[in-house]
């Protein structure tokens, strides 16, 4: 025998309203006004049902989380080495950061949401500011950024 289909409104009793604030919260990044929505189980979810028909469901949205790859905080923060890397082999010529914008070391290329712009700038400019006090950049006298050759 097959169970039943189960549905958010058949898995999550009790839970109108918080399900009532996610959809309205897609829909409104689906209108090109997105904004994070943190996602957390609950003891009486030790399996985190929830999180994922939530995540499922914006997903098929395209919402940014398949973007930044999932895996919650301690995934973006595992990728912040990796992405280092890559902004180091960037700056092997002088750059702009708009040149590091535009060549997205956050988002894929082809991601064209609201806001990616001013995100990728941010990340790169937390990203700089720590690899010019780690003595792996430097600013040169306009506007770029290069990469020291290691020692």
């Amino acid at each position: 025998m097959t169970a039943p289909v189960q549905t958010p409104a058949t898995l999550f009793v009790g839970r109108e309203r918080e399900f009532a604030l996610l959809r309205a919260a897609l829909a409104a990044a689906i209108a090109g006004h997105g904004r994070a929505v943190p996602l957390a189980g609950h003891r009486q979810d030790p399996d985190g049902r929830g999180t994922r028909a939530s995540g499922q469901r914006a997903k098929r949205h395209g919402s940014l989380g398949p973007l930044l790859g999932g895996g919650g905080r301690a995934g973006v923060l595992a990728r912040i080495p990796e992405r280092e890397r890559a902004l180091l082999d960037f700056l092997a010529h002088s750059r702009t950061l708009e040149k590091m914008i535009a060549h997205r070391f956050i988002y894929p290329p082809h991601a064209t949401l609201p806001r990616i712009d001013a995100c990728e700038k941010r990340s790169i400019e937390q990203d700089l500011e720590r690899l010019i006090l780690q003595g792996h950049v430097e600013r040169d006298e306009g506007s770029g950024y290069w990469a020291v050759p290691s020692r």
